[in-house]
């Protein structure tokens, strides 16, 4: 029998996965799309807001693009 513990990190990853694959739908080809949670790790000069976007499943979610190195 899995323990408490094994079943919610399994239920956090396939989460994880799941918003990662919103994120992915949800963006522009070359454009990478992140979380408000990722982009609180990051420094603002490597985000560019792109605002609050419905996603299916989480509600209305601030999101963010990933600066490209060239920009």
């Amino acid at each position: 029998m899995r323990t408490y513990e094994e079943i919610k990190a399994e239920f956090e990853a396939v989460r994880a996965v799941n918003v990662a694959s919103r994120m992915e739908s949800s963006g522009e080809p070359g454009r990478v799309h992140i979380t408000e949670a990722v982009a609180k790790v990051l420094s603002e000069a490597h985000i560019v807001p792109r605002g609050p976007l419905e996603i299916k499943g989480k509600g209305t979610m601030n999101t963010y693009w990933l600066r490209s190195p060239s920009t």
